[in-house]
C-alpha cells in the first residue's frame, strides 16, 4: 500500500475558537499530518487553556510526535520507546522558563505499512478508529473514575500515555478520527462511530485538494450552542 494511494485519504484543520477570538487569545490547539518513508503520522494537540504559553506547549507536541516516528522510521529507536521519545523531546523542546506554563493534552496515529496502527493519548481529547468493522475509543472517558486530566508537562518526570498497538496485513479498511476537546466534547455518547463514519464518508466525496477546506469549514460552522473552543480534527480512512 503506497501512502499516495487512491484508496488512501485524509483531511485536517485546526481553527480559533470563538472565546479566544473574543478575548484576543491565540489558538492554543496545533494539529500535524506527516508523510514519511514508511508510513503517516497524525497528531492534535490542546494546550491547557489556563497556561499562559499552553500554544508553545501544543506545538511542541505535535512535532515531538513526528520527530519520535522519524527515528523510528530510520531505526534509532524502537517502536517500544515511542512514547518515551516523544516526551524527552517536548521536555528539551519546551524552553526552560516556561515549563510551568505550557502542558498540553496529545492524541496521535501512525500507520505504517511495516509496523502497523500504532495510537497514542495523553490528557483529553478523542481517537476513534475502526479497523474494518471493529469501532473502539483510545480512551473512553466513560471507562475513568474521575474525570482529571492528565496532560504533557515538561516540569513532571513521565507521561502517562494510553496506546494501542494492532499489527496488520496491509489490506484493512482502516478509518480514524483524531480531535481536540473542543470538538470531542460535543460528540454525543453512543454517536461516536457514526461520527467517524460520517466525516470520512462525507470527506472521501471531495477532491483532495478541497478536503482541509471542507474539514475547515465544517469546524467553523460546528452548530452546537455554547462551544467556544478552539477546534481541530484530522479525519483519516484507507479503503
Amino acid at each position: 500500500m503506497s501512502f499516495h494511494s487512491k484508496k488512501l485519504g485524509f483531511g485536517y484543520s485546526c481553527i480559533q475558537g470563538k472565546s479566544h477570538v473574543a478575548s484576543n487569545l491565540p489558538n492554543q490547539d496545533a494539529v500535524l499530518v506527516e508523510i514519511g518513508k514508511h508510513g503517516i503520522t497524525l497528531a492534535v494537540a490542546d494546550g491547557v487553556g489556563s497556561q499562559a504559553y499552553s500554544q508553545i506547549g501544543s506545538h511542541v507536541a505535535v512535532t515531538s510526535v513526528k520527530e519520535a516516528f522519524s527515528e523510528f522510521e530510520n531505526g534509532l529507536i524502537p517502536i517500544a520507546n515511542i512514547t518515551k521519545t516523544i516526551f524527552e523531546k517536548y521536555k528539551s523542546g519546551v524552553p526552560e522558563k516556561i515549563r510551568d506554563q505550557s502542558s498540553t493534552t496529545c492524541v496521535f496515529a501512525y500507520l505504517s505499512n511495516i509496523s502497523g496502527l500504532f495510537l497514542g493519548q495523553i490528557g483529553d481529547g478523542v481517537c476513534y478508529f475502526k479497523v474494518n468493522d471493529a469501532f473502539s475509543i483510545l480512551a473512553d472517558k466513560s471507562a475513568d473514575f474521575a474525570n482529571i486530566v492528565h496532560p504533557l508537562n515538561a516540569s513532571k518526570t513521565e507521561a502517562k500515555w494510553k496506546t494501542r498497538h494492532f499489527s496488520l496485513r496491509g489490506d484493512e479498511s482502516i478509518k480514524i478520527l483524531l480531535a481536540t476537546d473542543g470538538v470531542s466534547a460535543d460528540i454525543m455518547p453512543t454517536k461516536e462511530e457514526e461520527c467517524l463514519n460520517y466525516y470520512c464518508n462525507k470527506l472521501s466525496k471531495w477532491p483532495r485538494i478541497l478536503r482541509n477546506l471542507r474539514v475547515k469549514l465544517y469546524l467553523k460552522n460546528w452548530n452546537v450552542p455554547g462551544s467556544n473552543d478552539d477546534k481541530t480534527m484530522i479525519v483519516f480512512w484507507r479503503g
